[in-house]
């Protein structure tokens, strides 16, 4: 099978309708969506340059695809490829994480890390030690230390790298929380209900969309922290910003 198969990314009328067929039973219809994202997976794949070689990479990634083609929801109204990164980047991390020697406990203790480190974040941690993380998690901290090396080498890998996903980009203008408020009125109105939040939901939101616009993966470098991390704290400042912006707007448009 090619890795760049001579036909284009379909439009998202063209995927649904093949998802359609192989939820029918038609077997040509799923291998005819894999195919279309191979592109995807080649460029992830030589994206990442681990200590796995390209072809196993894609190999990896490969079946990372198929795994987000068999479990993705057309119903949710996204584009497959948006779902497909995660899974493909999932399955070639899992992969190069194997070859280095990181087990199956190891990479579940990783995993039980990040939801404490998560949930201290939202409860506004300024600052985390391994000791902190350990003795929440109840991991030896030697463990959690030598893990905390591991995963903090390969973010600043993934960083030197570029990390560029095609889908996680600065958020565009008619994604910026000013636009889909007051649809670019008066982004000083904006300013004003970000000052509201407290100190790290202003600095995370700058930086998401003013600073200039960053990606969730270099917010994630930032912090320190892993980008499934940044990425829940990015939603929680978004959501108590809209629902500020949603109890200024009437008194500001009645004002006018």
């Amino acid at each position: 099978m090619s890795h760049l198969p001579d036909q284009p990314m379909l439009i998202k009328e063209e995927q649904y309708a093949l998802f359609a067929k192989g939820r029918a039973g038609d077997d040509a219809a799923y291998k005819a969506l894999v195919e279309s994202h191979l592109p995807l997976v080649a460029r992830l794949a030589a994206e990442h340059r681990g200590v796995l070689p390209y072809e196993d990479r894609f190999q990896e990634g490969a079946q990372g695809l198929c795994h987000a083609v068999n479990r993705f929801d057309p119903a949710t109204g996204n584009m497959l490829a948006s779902y497909a990164v995660f899974w493909i980047r999932k399955f070639i991390l899992k992969a190069e994480r194997g070859e280095v020697g990181l087990s199956e406990e190891d990479q579940a203790a990783w995993g039980k890390l990040t939801r404490a480190e998560t949930r201290r974040w939202a409860e506004g941690a300024t600052e985390l030690t391994c000791g902190d993380l350990a003795e929440d998690t109840k991991i030896p901290l030697e463990v959690v230390d030598r893990l905390n090396k591991f995963f903090a080498a390969e973010r600043a890998h993934l960083a030197n790298e570029g990390h560029a996903d095609g889908v996680d980009v600065p958020a565009p203008e008619e994604e910026r929380p000013d636009h889909q408020a007051i649809q670019g009125d008066d982004q000083a109105f904006v300013r004003a209900m970000i000052a509201k939040l407290n100190a790290k939901e202003r600095q995370l939101l700058t930086w998401r969309h003013w600073n200039p616009p960053q990606t969730v993966h270099e917010i994630a470098v930032r912090l320190g922290s892993t980008d499934w991390a940044a990425r829940q704290l990015l939603n929680q400042a978004h959501v108590r910003l809209r629902r500020l912006m949603a109890k200024e707007l009437p008194y500001r448009q009645t004002a006018r």
